[in-house]
């Protein structure tokens, strides 16, 4: 799974549609769980093992510079649209948590 709209559509189908704020948190957080989790077994550690947080902020500064470009200067921003951004960027924002913690570097249950 890499689209963090899908994502977010199954955890809607799972759980319902929210009726509170705190309801929405764990749909929206457990779509992310499960986002971080695909992409890493798709694409693997090897960037950030390789550049470590520097990476980390390299990646989520092209994210806000996508954002940015997206929604001050209202550049289309393809099948990935602002919402997928936000997604990756969240993502970014937890890795770097886990590398901080050290536990990054932890392999996958499965």
């Amino acid at each position: 799974m890499d689209n963090f709209r899908e994502a977010i559509e199954i955890e809607r189908q799972l759980r319902g549609e929210p009726k509170t704020y705190e309801e929405a948190i764990i749909i929206v957080t457990e779509a992310l769980k499960k986002l971080v989790i695909s992409k890493d077994k798709k694409y693997g550690k090897n960037p950030i093992k390789k550049f470590g947080h520097h990476g980390i902020v390299i990646r989520s500064s092209d994210k806000l510079d996508r954002l940015y470009n997206g929604v001050f200067n209202g550049t289309d921003l393809g099948a990935e649209g602002i919402l997928d951004s936000y997604g990756d960027l969240s993502g970014y924002g937890l890795q770097g948590v886990m590398k901080e913690l050290g536990w990054f570097e932890l392999e996958n249950e499965s």
